[in-house]
């Protein structure tokens, strides 16, 4: 039996250790108590993810979610994007890969919940660690360096962490050169289960329907712009947001205290370096403007537990080559390809008659259409994997 140290306090580092306990490992989560990590980790209002159809056959699959109530999974069958360049909007719809929906949309809150569930009746073990001790050091330097040590055979790293940047240095890092606020905004039309997404100006607007009258909304713009923004009270918000977006979610008449995130992109050059695994966040960051950054941590983990299954439940240094090797073309695909989006529709600098052509032309290509939904649900990573 395999024991494996996580160094993670999210929902991948705990989806990590149920997918390996039932797979035979003993799997450790190193946890933390230092004030500064929990003030860090203080949230304000409960998020709100797009489970894509890869990650919900991994929560099945783990009972995750057999554990979430019915009412905390809002499901959508539609995507309307729109330009403000464009006559035409762009839609994605469920039907055009044969499935009911393209995603659901669950609270982080709802999430953590029913994991927490399986964890403590799993009587998974948790190691404490201030993060700034030596202790913690002393295990994954120790296995970076593959000294013989027997503290754990393997260490999975779920998040990204400043004490190993030496050892996992990044191959590529973007600066949006953008912040995004995080609200909850309130309309007087129905949402009628349909995800909307607006590329004005530079700003991006992601809504994702939470309640029949009600969308988590992620706005991104350029620093000036949000430095702007955020001086002004929330009625003159209420009227940016009526302007940009009242035409296809109808008035909004209320929104939650806005939240400022920064946003930043990068892949970590090594998948893992002998007996430490990097993935999740540890492994890459990306823009949110398609909502995979959960959903590319739950990829790395239906791949590497499908690698595991295949190599009768065991971790060796043939397996992790193999792990890398199809993991980093996968991440890499959609690392550029969102950075290119971002470019393509925010970058003021780009030809607005070229994005006006591309539109219509990629709206007319139904082929092109759905390999790009079946690469965002996951359906084909599913497939490839599955055989």
């Amino acid at each position: 039996m395999q024991k494996v140290l996580i160094i993670g306090d999210g929902i991948v580092a705990n989806c990590t250790a149920v997918m390996l306990i039932n797979n035979g490992f003993k799997p450790v989560l190193a946890t933390f108590n230092s004030d500064s990590h929990e003030k860090k980790h203080e949230k304000k209002i409960d998020r709100f993810f797009s489970i894509n159809l890869l990650s919900k056959i991994f929560f099945q699959k783990y009972g995750i979610w057999q554990g979430i109530a019915d009412d905390a999974v809002v499901p959508y069958n539609k995507i309307i994007t729109w330009d403000s360049l464009q006559d035409e909007e762009v839609n994605f719809e469920s039907r055009e890969i044969s499935h009911k929906f393209l995603g659901y949309i669950i609270s982080e809150s709802a999430l953590t919940k029913s994991i927490a569930a399986i964890l403590d009746e799993s009587n998974i073990k948790k190691k404490n660690f201030n993060e700034n001790q030596s202790l913690l050091n002393e295990y994954v330097l120790s296995d970076l360096e593959n000294t013989g040590t027997n503290n754990y055979d393997y260490v999975i790293r779920t998040k990204n962490n400043d004490l190993f940047e030496k050892e996992f240095s990044k191959s590529s890092v973007t600066d949006y050169k953008q912040k995004a606020f995080v609200m909850n905004v309130c309309t007087k039309t129905k949402t009628n289960h349909i995800a909307f997404q607006k590329f004005s100006n530079g700003q991006i607007f992601g809504l994702l329907p939470i309640e029949e009258n009600k969308y988590n909304l992620i706005w991104s713009m350029n620093s000036d712009l949000h430095k702007k923004i955020n001086t002004l009270d929330i009625s003159k918000i209420i009227d940016i947001l009526n302007r940009e977006i009242s035409d296809q979610i109808g008035i909004v008449d209320k929104i939650s205290e806005p939240i400022t995130f920064p946003l930043f992109g990068y892949i970590t050059k090594l998948v893992s370096k002998n007996r430490v695994i990097n993935i999740g966040s540890a492994l890459h960051s990306v823009h949110p403007l398609a909502g995979l950054g959960l959903n590319m941590g739950i990829q790395d983990l239906f791949i590497l537990n499908k690698i595991i299954e295949k190599n009768n439940q065991f971790i060796d240094q043939s397996s992790l080559k193999k792990f890398s090797s199809q993991i980093t073309g996968i991440n890499k695909k959609i690392y550029h390809t969102i950075n290119f989006l971002k470019y393509f529709y925010s970058d003021l600098t780009f030809s607005k008659t070229l994005r006006k052509i591309s539109l219509i032309a990629f709206n007319r290509n139904s082929m092109l259409k759905k390999s790009i939904i079946r690469n965002a649900t996951g359906l084909d990573t599913f497939e490839i994997f599955n055989k």
